[in-house]
């Protein structure tokens, strides 16, 4: 067990270290139950999903890091024709940029699953019938919505309207 700053970090043998009078047969299974484990979550890290661990807590990639990386190539061709102090300014303009994608992209996850829940019957009616991929774009949509404030102006010219093609 090796310790860093308020850190403690356990290595497979020393978890197996902490479990008292286990039998070689079962010290194996533990030791493939880890091991599976660990895949899992780096398997799921790499594809950018949310990992949780019981009594430690969930792990995700950093979104801000990630948008960020997506404009190096940007912050490259700008090191060669801009200043060291005007390149400093246009990286933290950047990374402000990328925390803020990252920051909306997260609102709008959370949203979205929101409406997920509040919309669940039907959610699952579109998925049945018209699949997955269809259910999360009427969802998406629902979320994207803005309310219209009612303005009887528009109403009058609307029931003009159709009072002009009922008539015809």
């Amino acid at each position: 067990m090796s310790k860093l700053p308020n850190v403690i970090v356990y290595k497979r043998d020393d978890i197996i270290n902490l479990i008292n009078g286990i039998s070689p047969v079962e010290e194996c299974m533990i030791r493939d139950i880890i091991a599976e484990y660990d895949k899992e979550m780096g398997e799921a890290i790499v594809d950018n999903k949310i990992v949780s661990v019981p009594y430690i807590g969930k792990f995700k990639k950093n979104q801000t890091k990630i948008e960020f990386n997506k404009k190096k190539h940007l912050l490259k061709i700008a090191k060669r024709y801009m200043s060291r102090e005007d390149l400093k300014e246009y990286a933290k303009e950047c990374y402000i940029e990328a925390r803020k994608i990252a920051e909306n992209k997260d609102r709008l996850r959370k949203i979205t699953r929101e409406n997920i829940i509040n919309n669940r019957k039907k959610y699952e009616r579109l998925i049945l019938k018209c699949g997955k991929s269809y259910a999360d774009m009427f969802i998406l949509s629902i979320t994207l919505l803005n309310p219209v404030q009612f303005d009887q102006d528009v109403e009058d010219a609307w029931q003009e309207i159709w009072r002009l093609e009922d008539e015809t």
